[in-house]
């Protein structure tokens, strides 16, 4: 799981959900909702100013190595969300649980959408051959979900639970990412998206981390569901090796969305020691 706190950086910091907790994380807390549920358990975040860090086994906002493509000179029609049920809206790769219903007021769907598929697009991943769950949730459903995974009566602004452990086997090696065998047909046709697990999300930590580091929500948002969605794959920040790839990564995504660097003037030693966490 993965969990941000408020800093003039604010930058993402999370880690993994404990492995053995039971369920994955829902509107209630309980079993998952939306689509492609595996039977891993959670993994998450709690994120410090300027990193993040997985409640299973991750730490800070990782740094990351990988380039955010190429970057097409006429950008994509604007994405657009498709309602599914009361509670659900399907964004391209991601499928939003809306649980706090004061999302609804947000542009949560396109911003996630973006950031998605900003990050797959980097990996070299088809954006239509993945997906993975996003509950859009409030301080005091994450605090309960933080409790419970990690251990950490508190708020906290996203958690992760990777549906499968692709942590590189070395410090600072690449994770292993999705290959051909694990991906549906190139076109379509036969076979499901690859679900890649869940993402959870706190509204009013991330209202209040934008605020305090004088940053756009959109922007903060966005760079919160990329830095979750790294988790999903494999990234990390345990060690300061998986830190810089994590984050040189995250910083190309960011770049390619015209997002400044949240990790700029904000040095890890000092992103450890504010967000109580020491690191992971």
């Amino acid at each position: 799981m993965t969990d941000l706190h408020p800093h003039p950086a604010t930058a993402p910091s999370g880690d993994k959900a404990d492995p053995e907790g039971a369920g994955r994380p829902s509107a209630a807390g309980g079993a998952g909702t939306g689509r492609g549920r595996s039977a891993a358990g959670p993994s998450g975040e709690a994120s410090a100013p300027g990193r993040a860090v997985r409640a299973s086994s991750s730490g800070d906002p990782g740094r990351g190595d990988g380039s955010a493509g190429d970057g097409s000179p006429q950008p994509p029609p604007p994405p657009t969300a498709d309602p599914v049920e009361e509670d659900e809206i399907v964004a391209g790769p991601v499928v939003i649980v809306i649980d706090d219903p004061a999302w609804r007021e947000t542009d949560l769907p396109v911003l996630a959408r973006e950031a998605a598929e900003a990050a797959l697009a980097a990996l070299a991943l088809p954006a239509d051959a993945v997906t993975f769950n996003l509950l859009a949730t409030s301080d005091a459903a994450i605090r309960v979900l933080n409790a419970r995974f990690r251990g950490k009566d508190r708020p906290t602004n996203v958690l992760s639970w990777p549906a499968v452990d692709r942590a590189p086997s070395c410090p600072g090696g690449k994770p292993c990412l999705p290959g051909a065998d694990e991906l549906p047909p190139v076109g379509g046709g036969a076979g499901e998206p690859l679900f890649l697990g869940d993402l959870a999300i706190a509204r009013e930590t991330v209202l209040r981390e934008a605020m305090e580091a004088g940053r756009p929500v959109a922007d903060h948002l966005r760079h919160l569901v990329i830095h979750g969605l790294l988790h999903l794959l494999g990234y990390d920040h345990e060690t300061e090796a998986d830190a810089e790839r994590m984050e040189r990564l995250e910083r190309s995504i960011l770049a390619g969305l015209a997002i400044p660097d949240p990790y700029a003037a904000f040095p890890a030693e000092t992103a450890a020691q504010e967000s109580g966490e020491g690191g992971r």
